[in-house]
């Protein structure tokens, strides 16, 4: 994009406010497709680190939280910090 040019996908022209990090928790469900001799091999498959998590990912409706104990942490606004 040239310089001095405004991106289609900015909706602000002035932004106003801080940024504040929000921690926030909510559970997803998946379905993983595990390559495996057996159903015993692919269920520790499953579990290994390097399983590519997030294939089909469905939110579980009415799982979101707000950390509001850790949005303080992250966001101190103490005068001596």
């Amino acid at each position: 994009m040239a310089k001095g040019i405004k991106s289609p996908l900015q909706t602000w022209e002035n932004p106003v406010g801080k940024i504040y990090k929000i921690p926030v928790t909510y559970l997803v469900h998946d379905c993983l497709e595990v390559r495996a001799e057996s159903l015993d091999e692919a269920l520790k498959k499953a579990g290994e680190p390097e399983t590519n998590l997030f294939q089909t990912p469905v939110y579980s409706e009415g799982s979101f939280k707000i950390d509001n104990e850790g949005a303080e942490l992250f966001n101190d606004e103490l005068p001596f910090k």
